[in-house]
C-alpha cells in the first residue's frame, strides 16, 4: 500500500523517503519492499534519517509541514526485460530522483553524509508513475479520465468551453485561448501531461468522501446548523 500523492513530492534534495523494491527471484519474498527514509517511525519519537524497512509505506504524520516528515517523492523499481542489456541503474538526490543513469553515478554532494545519496540496482530499473497509477493512489476509478475527448464539437460546445477557458485565464491573469486552441484541447483533454497535473494537485477521493460523508451525517442528525 502506498501513500497518496502530495503537493511537496520531490521538492528538495533531502526529502525523498519512499523506495519500492521488487523481489528478483523465486527464492526471495515476492512482496513489494518499502523503504521509508527521513521519516518518523511510530515506535520512535526521533526521526529516522536513514530510514527503516516496512511492509506498508508510512503516510504523513502530524508535523507534515516539516522537511523531516515523510512527504517526499517515490522511486518505483520494476524488473528489467530479458532483452535489456545488463547495466547498473543509479538515481541520486542530486537531481531529486527524477531520472536515472545507466552505468554512471552522479556527482558527490556536500550533504551526502547526512542522508542516503544514491540508489543503485543491477536487476531493476526505475520508472515514473503512470497516470493510471496516480489515479489509483488518489483513490479514483481507473476510467475517471476515459472518454473525455470531443473530436467534433458543436458550436454550442465550443462556446461553452471557450467561456470556461476565458473565465479561468482571466482569473489567472494570462492570455485567453483562441478558438483553435480550445478545439485542439477538446480533442485530447486527458493527455498524460494533463493527468499528471490533475493528480498532483488533486485531493484524495477517500479523504473527500469521508469528510463530506461526516458533514452529511451531522447535518441530517443535528438540529444545529453547520
Amino acid at each position: 500500500m502506498m501513500q497518496t500523492l502530495t503537493g511537496r513530492m520531490g521538492n528538495s534534495d533531502d526529502n525523498v523517503p519512499i523506495l519500492l523494491d521488487q523481489a528478483t527471484n523465486q527464492h526471495e519474498d515476492s512482496s513489494v519492499r518499502v523503504f521509508s527514509f527521513n521519516s518518523i517511525h511510530h515506535n520512535r519519537r526521533s526521526g529516522g534519517m536513514y530510514g527503516y524497512e516496512a511492509s506498508v509505506a508510512k503516510t504523513l504524520d502530524l508535523k507534515g509541514g516539516e522537511p523531516t516528515c515523510n512527504q517526499g517523492g517515490m522511486i518505483i523499481l520494476q524488473p528489467k526485460n530479458e532483452e535489456e542489456t545488463e547495466a547498473v541503474f543509479a538515481a541520486s538526490k542530486s537531481d531529486f530522483f527524477t531520472r536515472a543513469t545507466a552505468n554512471q553515478a552522479g556527482a558527490l554532494l556536500a550533504s551526502d553524509y547526512t542522508a542516503p545519496p544514491m540508489i543503485a540496482s543491477t536487476t531493476l530499473r526505475p520508472r515514473r508513475l503512470t497516470p493510471l497509477e496516480c489515479a489509483r493512489l488518489q483513490g479514483f476509478p481507473d476510467d475517471w479520465c476515459a472518454g473525455l475527448a470531443i473530436t467534433d464539437p458543436s458550436e454550442d460546445e465550443l462556446d461553452f468551453w471557450q467561456g470556461v477557458w476565458d473565465r479561468w485565464n482571466a482569473l489567472r491573469g494570462v492570455r485567453p485561448r483562441s478558438r483553435t486552441q480550445v478545439v485542439k484541447w477538446l480533442a485530447d483533454p486527458g493527455g498524460d501531461r494533463s493527468q499528471y497535473k490533475l493528480w498532483g494537485n488533486g485531493i484524495a477521493l477517500p479523504v473527500a468522501q469521508h469528510v463530506l460523508g461526516r458533514l452529511k451525517t451531522y447535518a441530517a442528525t443535528s438540529d444545529e446548523p453547520l
